[in-house]
């Protein structure tokens, strides 16, 4: 299989109805989140949607990776299919480091959500990670 017909089979892969679904649980998980209302069973959603989302993303780089290097230091043309994939690629790492870099405002949201004396185990966690 060359380089071309593996980005596109990544492009694929990425594009389409992943990347729709992707915009549909970022645009919740936002509205959610600056909502002042808190519902634990919300913040539970918010945080699995993270995680599957960096998960999701987490493998699109992986798989990624060798091809979109390659063509960083390939000779010849260049073609906009490995453009595109290297686009793409660096929007999903952008996309991991904010996911990350919002775990604590996921964090408070959850922690805000329980009274001090009714928490869940990871919340209990999550409130001394934020006392920190």
């Amino acid at each position: 299989m060359t380089s071309i017909e593996t980005a596109e089979d990544l492009l694929a892969f990425v594009g389409g109805p992943s990347i729709l679904g992707v915009a549909v649980v970022l645009t919740w998980v936002i509205r959610t989140l600056k909502d002042r209302n808190r519902d634990a069973w919300k913040g539970w959603l918010v945080l699995g949607a993270g995680v599957l989302l960096l998960i999701w993303l987490a493998l699109f780089v992986i798989l990624a990776m060798p091809t979109v290097l390659a063509s960083w230091t390939a000779r010849g043309n260049v073609q906009p299919t490995l453009v595109l994939l290297s686009a793409t690629w660096l929007i999903a790492l952008g996309l991991m480091v904010v996911a990350i870099l919002r775990a604590k405002i996921v964090a408070q949201y959850l922690v805000d959500s329980y009274p001090p004396e009714a928490d869940p185990w990871l919340v209990r966690r999550f409130r001394s990670w934020l006392a920190d």
